[in-house]
């Protein structure tokens, strides 16, 4: 069994416990030396060690078996908090001499709920550590029935509550502002998460933005630059989409592109990556894939496409797509792996549509002496 859960939320409350466990040792420590200045009975020293050893093992196995998963605060900081004040208490009544110094020291521990205490919950903590106190102090008032020491065990009293009081405000005061900024951290990660989203994903078809299938290809051909690792682009546009969205709206074209991204993911090998490069227009990015490779894909779409029906849309009414592919050169920049691309795709609208053509390497825009186009042997 790991020392450490691989939960991150065990783990973080699982180290907040350790820092409990340093905070109680540093009280132990102390008390041993008010022990070494025969402050503190060797008999109420050993049962305080025993008492918080055995506290901190079970606190330790309940945070470690995810027992405290069942609790409504599974920090388990309250009852922390409750149990060292208990012992503190059983501390302060069995050494009179160094009351003024215990009370002290319980601010370590008390304080420790500024991690996770309400101020309400800290109140009631000091609520109890005062009444107890109190009850303490007045039984030795009522043994020792003299006036100046009644005087000054009521100030001693009174001067304890006000502090411990003040600290509980603060304490959840302080705690309630922690509370504020890891809610506002929460909503923040949550508000970047969806903005990546939005930036990352189409959000009529849900497939990829342009501008992140556009980071992809950078990525992609430095990789290709590096390691000779291929890949292809496939340029695809919807034949005659300007004719749904005039004679049937746009609400219809709307449909007619979900319907396509809904069509053409399962199609795809789990590496490709498909994204609405803009309007009708579509990318897609084929890894570990020469031009036939690509090109067969390319076909395939094209074949599911074009028996695809879209509700609301007549029957009679065909929707194809013609394809472009591209095989990436190393060396050559995005652009021009693109403009070969596009190229195709172009020469695919010329030859009648519903087509998929490949682009030969060295076809580039501008450059009347290169080869044309190729079209994909049928499927």
């Amino acid at each position: 069994m790991k020392f450490l859960p691989d939960n991150p939320q065990q783990r973080h409350r699982l180290q907040r416990f350790f820092m409990a466990v340093s905070a109680a040792a540093l009280v132990l420590l102390l008390l041993f030396f008010m022990h070494a200045g025969a402050l503190i009975d060797g008999q109420v020293m050993l049962n305080t060690f025993a008492a918080s050893l055995l506290l901190v093992a079970a606190f330790f196995v309940l945070l470690r078996s995810d027992l405290n998963l069942r609790a409504k605060d599974p920090s388990l900081t309250q009852p922390m908090i409750l149990t060292s004040t208990l012992v503190m208490l059983y501390v302060i009544d069995n050494a009179p001499e160094a009351r003024s110094l215990l009370v002290l020291i319980y601010l370590v521990p008390f304080l420790f709920g500024v991690l996770r205490l309400s101020i309400l919950q800290m109140c009631c903590v000091a609520t109890l550590f005062i009444v107890a106190y109190a009850w303490i102090l007045f039984r030795d008032i009522a043994i020792l029935m003299a006036t100046e020491a009644t005087y000054q065990l009521h100030l001693q009293l009174w001067i304890t509550a006000s502090v411990f009081f003040w600290f509980a405000l603060f304490a959840g005061y302080v705690g309630r502002l922690r509370k504020r900024a890891a809610d506002a951290k929460t909503r923040l990660e949550s508000a970047l998460i969806q903005v990546q989203k939005m930036v990352s994903y189409d959000e009529l078809t849900g497939l990829y933005s342009r501008r992140h299938i556009l980071d992809i290809l950078a990525r992609e051909k430095g990789r290709s630059d590096r390691s000779g690792r291929g890949f292809c682009l496939l340029a695809i546009d919807l034949d005659h989409f300007k004719t749904i969205n005039d004679s049937f709206g746009h609400a219809m074209g709307d449909a007619t592109l979900r319907k396509f991204a809904e069509i053409a993911m399962p199609i795809l090998r789990p590496s490709d990556m498909l994204a609405r490069f803009g309007g009708e227009e579509f990318l897609l990015v084929g890894l570990d894939t020469d031009a036939q490779g690509a090109a067969a894909v390319g076909e395939r779409i094209r074949s599911t496409i074009d028996s695809m029906q879209v509700p609301g849309l007549p029957a009679h009414h065909r929707v194809t797509v013609s394809i472009g592919v591209a095989e990436f050169v190393p060396g050559e920049s995005t652009g021009d792996v693109l403009r070969r691309a596009d190229m195709a795709l172009y020469a695919a609208k010329q030859g009648g549509r519903n087509r998929v053509e490949i682009a030969p390497v060295g076809a580039l825009a501008g450059n009347p002496s290169s080869p044309g186009p190729v079209v994909a042997p049928p499927q």
